[in-house]
């Protein structure tokens, strides 16, 4: 199951405002280059893998799709702080 976590928290803590972008950017890329690795070792039947009913994502797939969605999310963060 998902565990609430204090965002606000993580975000004060990681200081980006005082870190050069092009820090942030180098950071962003590496994380986003092994999350895509990651992803692209599943084989077919990792892919069709469930999770219990209670969880709120059920899927391997649908795991993948929150973590897309997630990373778009940043990066319009990211160009609205840093005005790009």
């Amino acid at each position: 199951m998902w565990t609430q976590v204090e965002f606000n928290g993580y975000a004060a803590a990681a200081n980006f405002g005082d870190r050069p972008l092009k820090d942030i950017m180098a950071e962003y890329a590496a994380v986003r280059a092994s999350t895509v690795a990651l992803l692209r070792g599943l084989d077919a039947t990792a892919w069709e893998r469930r999770a219990p009913a209670d969880w709120t994502l059920r899927s391997v797939r649908a795991i993948a799709y929150n973590i897309a969605g997630h990373e778009r999310h940043h990066l319009v963060d990211i160009r609205r702080q840093h005005g790009g």
